[in-house]
């Protein structure tokens, strides 16, 4: 049933909106509960996709004035829903997906993203598979939803939130920097607060490393972040470490606390003068061990 709203509600959506307003009011106890998670996940999609309009959610009650009559009352607001921790997902792609977000890696969810084709179902596609059958004079409804992708909440609500971000940021071709700030500034920022602090702070001391060794880059190419990193924080970085050394589970502090960003995994590359929209990133020939340690 959440499933279904979620969908449908997002596909009805075509404008701007500014705030949910949910009645909690129900007679089965459960469907507030319901409501009140989905009227939290829709606003949080909804503030992906509209980028500069956040979008609020207030809910309401209904309490008795008099017999068949009833007073509105507001229990509560929530002014900027987050994108919310998901603890059950039902394969090892929409861990990683949801790993991008939880380890502060902007760049690892710009590569999910390339890759990702995870087709949402639209309404009448779900529709479809309910089986309407008559059974002992009674009518039987069949609605499991066997075969549609919208079976498990936690996985709708990601998919929808991959498809949202694929849809509203352009993920094809190289990753700027520019990119990055801009999905963090957005996206990130329904996580935490202190989840896009670290990414700003490291995607700036990237930027500031690579302005100071600009002719050097440009002369290479492109460099790995390594090559350039001692030069900037004036530290030994110590003996050089592939991909399967840094991402192994004793390093997910590190690669959290650096945004993704780290120095033995990342390749730079600068084109004309040096500005956010000039410097492109990647993970190179580490992408696969990336995705393999975002699986865990």
């Amino acid at each position: 049933m959440y499933s279904v709203g979620l969908v449908a509600l997002y596909e009805k959506i075509n404008q701007n909106v500014e705030e949910i307003i949910v009645d909690t009011t129900h007679g089965i106890n459960y469907f507030t509960i319901m409501t009140q998670l989905l009227a939290r996940d829709l606003a949080s999609i909804l503030s992906v996709k509209q980028r500069e309009t956040k979008v609020k959610v207030s809910y309401y009650n209904a309490i008795p004035k008099t017999i068949g009559e009833f007073l509105m009352a507001k229990v509560y607001s929530d002014a900027k829903p987050s994108i919310r921790a998901l603890d059950q997902l039902s394969n090892n792609e929409l861990r990683i997906a949801y790993n991008t977000l939880n380890y502060n890696a902007p760049l690892a969810l710009v590569y999910f993203l390339k890759e990702f084709n995870e087709k949402i179902p639209k309404l009448d596609e779900i529709y479809s598979k309910v089986k309407l059958s008559e059974e002992q004079g009674k009518l039987r409804v069949d609605y499991n939803l066997i075969g549609q992708g919208v079976k498990k909440m936690n996985d709708t609500y990601l998919k929808l939130l991959m498809r949202t971000i694929k849809d509203n940021f352009n993920v094809n071709g190289d990753v700027s920097v520019k990119l990055l700030r801009d999905i963090t500034d957005i996206v990130y920022k329904l996580i935490s607060e202190a989840s896009s602090s670290i990414i700003i702070r490291e995607l700036d001391k990237l930027f500031n490393c690579v302005r100071d060794n600009a002719e050097m880059i440009a002369s290479k190419g492109k460099v790995n972040y390594k090559d350039i990193y001692p030069m900037c924080t004036q530290s030994n970085t110590g003996e050089a470490q592939g991909c399967e050394e840094v991402l192994s589970e004793d390093n997910k502090r590190n690669f959290i606390a650096h945004g993704g960003l780290l120095e033995e995994i990342v390749e730079i590359k600068v084109t004309n003068e040096v500005s956010k929209e000039n410097i492109f990133l990647s993970y190179g020939k580490c992408w696969e061990k990336v995705k393999e340690f975002l699986s865990k």
